[in-house]
């Protein structure tokens, strides 16, 4: 799953810049709130909340939290992440002293600071065995300076990092050049504008986002049959639900996946009854050995099932609220 971790001290007096470079990861509900904020205005925290169920974006306004977000990432979660977008200074120029950074992270090193908090963020994911070359850009007012002041300025000349992945925050073509960079690939684009379905995923820890996104893809492309992975995806979620009441007789948990629709409660969930009967016994019957005999559905079949996989899907978050 592709995301981005974007770090900016004066996030809150630059909303609107933070709207028009995320703004195709953005949903609109979250762009509605952005744009109207009460009148005492919005700080870090504030975005942080309303940013809280983006699936893709990881907002931080602030060096200590940002490093501790890092401090927690393994090598396969640098695989997630398609970009880390640091401001090279995110203390309006003061810096930390090494007794307040040492609060929050005992390990620091106040050889590699340099009072350039992005630098340090990069040289951690360095660390950490990042590509850092190939996922980490500067959004700053502080480019490069070529005079080798911290690690990062130091592993250009030796083209460990790339003076390209500097862009100036102040500057409206850097800007534009930057978000056309991270212009997100169509994958990232659905899972956009799916958001509310990969928020439930996560929140459920329903881990099938890979199988469902190779759905949405597909359809994309006009090219979605009647796929196996429907029945899987649905099976994975109803013995999910077996943790909650939405039953006419409880099922036992080691019953086929025709046996767990028929114990859902028709009455109280009709649609998600019908819905679920109609995917299991159309892949069954088109994914089954003799299904020369049968008439090939269009793409159009393929979508009215994704469809309804994705109402089942939203029925399941509403169980989480």
């Amino acid at each position: 799953m592709s995301k981005i971790m974007f770090v900016e001290d004066e996030i809150s007096s630059n909303v609107e810049r933070l709207i028009s470079l995320f703004d195709n990861y953005l949903s609109d509900g979250e762009k509605e709130k952005l744009n109207n904020p009460p009148e005492w205005g919005l700080n870090g925290e504030d975005i942080q909340k309303i940013l809280k169920d983006n699936t893709i974006l990881n907002v931080f306004d602030n060096f200590p939290q940002a490093l501790r977000h890092i401090q927690g990432l393994s090598v396969d979660d640098f695989n997630e992440y398609d970009f880390f977008i640091f401001d090279r200074n995110l203390t309006g120029g003061l810096g930390y002293t090494e007794r307040e950074i040492k609060e929050f992270d005992k390990s620091f090193d106040a050889y590699r600071y340099e009072r350039k908090e992005g630098d340090y963020l990069a040289l951690q994911l360095h660390l950490k065995g990042c590509q850092i070359k190939e996922k980490v850009l500067f959004f700053s007012a502080y480019k490069s300076s070529g005079f080798g002041a911290t690690e990062i300025d130091q592993m250009i000349e030796y083209k460990n990092f790339f003076r390209d992945n500097f862009y100036d925050k102040g500057d409206e073509y850097d800007m534009r050049d930057l978000k056309d960079r991270i212009g997100p690939k169509p994958e990232v684009r659905l899972i956009a504008a799916h958001q509310d379905i990969f928020n439930i995923l996560k929140q459920t820890e329903l881990h099938f986002e890979k199988k469902l996104l190779e759905l949405l893809v597909a359809d994309s492309k006009n090219e979605l049959g009647i796929d196996i992975a429907f029945r899987s995806i649905l099976d994975n979620v109803l013995r999910y639900m077996l943790q909650y009441d939405c039953w006419y007789g409880y099922p036992k948990g080691d019953e086929v996946l025709g046996d767990l629709i028929s114990k859902i409660h028709y009455e109280k969930h009709l649609c998600i009854y019908q819905f679920a009967s109609n995917i299991n016994e159309l892949v069954n019957k088109y994914t089954a050995h003799d299904k020369f005999s049968l008439a090939q559905p269009g793409h159009y079949a393929g979508r009215a099932l994704l469809n309804q996989l994705l109402e089942i899907i939203r029925w399941v978050g509403t169980f989480q609220k």
